[in-house]
Order: C-alpha cells, then sequence, then structure tokens
C-alpha cells in the first residue's frame, strides 16, 4: 500500500484501518526534517523525547461539515513521519485521539469513536489503546477496549509505556473506574471500582501504581 489513506468516508469503524494504513505510509519530507529534525508547516507537538516527536496537523482534507486533524509520529534518527490516528469531527459522529505518550521509538495512545459535539460524553465503545515502535512503523500491542466500555462512560483517561512496549492505561465504564495492563503474559484488569481515581495512574521503571480508596496499589509491568 503506497497512497495515504483516504478520509472521504470517515465514518464509525474507520479507526483501526486509518491507524494500519497510516503505519504503512510515510510523507515526502522537507529538508529539515531529513536532517533529524522532523519538523513540518503548521504542526503542533503533542509529546516529545529525545528520540522522536509526536504532533497534529490540521487535515487538508476535511469531512464535510465537520473538521479533522491528523496525527504523526516522526523518529529523529530517520527523520519520516508515520501517521498514527486523526480527529474527525462532524454532526452525525466522531472519531478521536489522546493521551499519546513515548518512550523511546515507542508510542502509545488511544483511538476511539463518539456521537454529537462531546464525543468523550458517549463513546459508542470502538476504542483502542495501542503501542506502534516508529522506528519499524509496525504495531507492537493493540487492545480492542469497547466490551469494557459498553454502557456510558467516558473511556480512556490516562496511558503509561514502559520502555519495553508493554503499556497499561485508566478507563471509567458504566460501573466505575478500571486499571488494565497489557504486555508479555497478555491483557489483565489490574483492579476495578469506584474506589478507583483514574487519573492517578503512574508507571515508575517497571513499577506500575495507582490510588484506590485514598491508599497507593502497585503491580509490575512487564
Amino acid at each position: 500500500m503506497t497512497g495515504p489513506p483516504t478520509r472521504r468516508r470517515r465514518t464509525r469503524g474507520t479507526v483501526l484501518s486509518a491507524v494500519i494504513l497510516g503505519l504503512l505510509t510515510s510523507g515526502v519530507l522537507p529538508t529539515n526534517a531529513l536532517a533529524g529534525h522532523c519538523r513540518f508547516r503548521g504542526s503542533k507537538t503533542i509529546v516529545n523525547n529525545r528520540a522522536a516527536r509526536v504532533f497534529s496537523i490540521e487535515s487538508q482534507d476535511p469531512p464535510v461539515g465537520g473538521y479533522a486533524d491528523d496525527y504523526y509520529g516522526c523518529l529523529y534518527s530517520r527523520g519520516r513521519r508515520v501517521q498514527l490516528a486523526f480527529d474527525s469531527f462532524t454532526n452525525d459522529g466522531d472519531t478521536v485521539a489522546g493521551s499519546f505518550v513515548l518512550s523511546g521509538s515507542l508510542v502509545a495512545f488511544y483511538t476511539g469513536e463518539g456521537t454529537g459535539t462531546d464525543p468523550m460524553s458517549s463513546l459508542s465503545g470502538n476504542q483502542y489503546v495501542s503501542v506502534v515502535d516508529l522506528r519499524t512503523r509496525h504495531i507492537v500491542h493493540r487492545a480492542d477496549v469497547r466490551v469494557a466500555l459498553s454502557g456510558n462512560g467516558d473511556g480512556v483517561h490516562k496511558v503509561v509505556l514502559a520502555p519495553t512496549g508493554s503499556v497499561a492505561w485508566s478507563d471509567v465504564i458504566a460501573s466505575g473506574p478500571e486499571i488494565h495492563a497489557l504486555g508479555r503474559s497478555g491483557p489483565v484488569v489490574l483492579d476495578a471500582g469506584t474506589g478507583v481515581d483514574p487519573n492517578s495512574l503512574r508507571l515508575r521503571g517497571t513499577t506500575l501504581s495507582w490510588i484506590h480508596g485514598g491508599e497507593m496499589k502497585t503491580a509490575t509491568l512487564n
């Protein structure tokens, strides 16, 4: 596949295809990006580290009656951008992306779908957490969290990423907040309940920590 992902039919269920198509596509870069700076006209930095930059650019092909932003990652040593996801907002439905976090050449983030003017207030359930290696342009991990998000919730709150590519995140569903992890042993729910603070999730080394009922809990992310 050599062409950029199409946005003329940005409807629900297109988030996965947009991510995969983007991973197989790279753009023609200006000279300063080839020098390793990964700078693009009109781009806005979302997160960066010593190895890479994640940024957004306003789409030149937005959906009719709405607007869109494209999200890219760029490894300084390669000077090549990789499309990761997009935001697309219309009156009929939205796709959203967020919680981008970098660890070396790895980037983790969520993508999801919603309805109306506030997509995070009414998620349809099609939401994913992905880890991509910008060096290889391959998906390392991808968790389909739509089952967990069925019902009224406001989705993924925070994402943390280990240098190994293992990822953890917090979300809120109808029954309350949850803490999830995905690593070598596969996906696991580490904690759940109304006492979990979804914004308290932290990662130091391989140790995850979060607050439940005012007390700190920990787990190993491997």
